[in-house]
């Protein structure tokens, strides 16, 4: 259900079963594997910072399928050469829709989240901190992943297409 990463010669590819996986393209086998709770719905986002690749995802956590004590459905961001989780957050709910990672024109990172019930969470690229999260008045069932273009988001649900400005 996730679409698969390529970096230099290295493919990173999520599964149903909770885990995300880094491929050696040239020998094709195993470099890691970082279980990532439960059933990845969305496709890893790869980010270089300062030259090194970072990946962001989220799952489509399910209480009681792998886990029985953990409820909140996370974000990580995953070193991409080591698979190590670099820090874990929350979307407050199971995502289906892709991260987002993007930008300000002096450098500074941030990542942005949909969750599958339309709430948003923009979270530091570099520490997870979520800055701010907005939801709508009503439930925005949300599947696409998010765009982000100068200091606009444009973020697709089944009930409709939402421009949102970044400042």
């Amino acid at each position: 259900e996730a679409s698969a990463v390529i970096w230099q010669s290295h493919l990173f590819i999520a599964d149903n079963g909770g885990y995300l996986m880094c491929l050696d393209l040239e020998t094709l086998e195993l470099v890691w594997v970082q279980d990532v709770v439960d059933d990845t719905n969305c496709s890893p986002t790869l980010e270089l910072e300062d030259g090194h690749p970072y990946l962001y995802i989220s799952t489509s956590f399910h209480l009681g399928w792998r886990s029985y004590d953990k409820g909140e459905i996370p974000i990580y961001k995953i070193d991409a050469e080591t698979g190590e989780i670099v820090w874990e957050s929350s979307t407050g709910n199971y995502a289906w829709s892709s991260p987002v990672a993007f930008y300000t024109e002096e450098g500074k990172a941030y990542v942005a989240f949909v969750n599958a019930s339309g709430k948003i969470r923009l979270v530091d690229g570099a520490t997870g901190e979520v800055l701010y999260a907005l939801g709508f008045n009503k439930s925005q069932t949300t599947e696409a992943s998010p765009v982000v273009f100068g200091n606009m988001m444009v973020m697709g649900t089944r009930e409709g297409i939402y421009g949102i400005k970044i400042s």
